[in-house]
Parts: C-alpha cells; sequence; structure tokens
C-alpha cells in the first residue's frame, strides 16, 4: 500500500479490519506460534451478492494477527479459506495450529 493509497476509503476499511482482529485476537491468544503454520478461517455473511473476496479477508485477518498470534504471517504454510452465508451473526471463525509437515 502506497502513502497516497492509505487514505482511500478502501485502504481505512482495510486497515480498521485489520485492528478489530489484533484486538479480538489479544483477547483469545495466550502465546506466539513460534513454527510452521496451517490456519483454517470460516468467513460468515448474513447475505449473498458484493461482500468482498476470500483472499483479500485472509490478508487483513493474518496481518491483524502478525506479532499478536504468531510472529510473522511468512509462517503459514497451508491456508484454508471458505465463506458461508448465514441468517444472523456476521464473523469470522480462525482456527491456527503448528504445521505437521
Amino acid at each position: 500500500m502506497t502513502q497516497k493509497g492509505k487514505w482511500s476509503d478502501r485502504a481505512q476499511r482495510y486497515l480498521a479490519y485489520k485492528a478489530h482482529v489484533g484486538w479480538k485476537a489479544k483477547v483469545k491468544v495466550k502465546e506466539l506460534f513460534t513454527g510452521d503454520l496451517s490456519v483454517n478461517i470460516t468467513l460468515y455473511f448474513k447475505k449473498k451478492g458484493r461482500v468482498g473476496d476470500v483472499d483479500n479477508y485472509a490478508k487483513a485477518i493474518l496481518d491483524g494477527l502478525n506479532k499478536i498470534a504468531f510472529t510473522d504471517d511468512a509462517q503459514v504454510q497451508e491456508l484454508f479459506v471458505r465463506r458461508i452465508f448465514v441468517d444472523v451473526n456476521e464473523r469470522a471463525e480462525v482456527t491456527i495450529r503448528e504445521s505437521r509437515g
């Protein structure tokens, strides 16, 4: 993201979401993972339609977890992301495990 691009509406939404992920993770994460990781992300949305690309959500979530759940997102060796449409309670659920190989 360039300096100029940081001020766009889209960039501001990304930065706010990334910060939100970090704050939520600080409550749940007890210690940093230090080895290779496998990450599973499930995104729950209320309605079908234009809700954003799953890879963009994954990037924001992984960036938000940097230095909170793991040292660096380069530790992620395996990533699974899926989107599910539900009637209530939009959320993202993230499971992090040490990679087995």
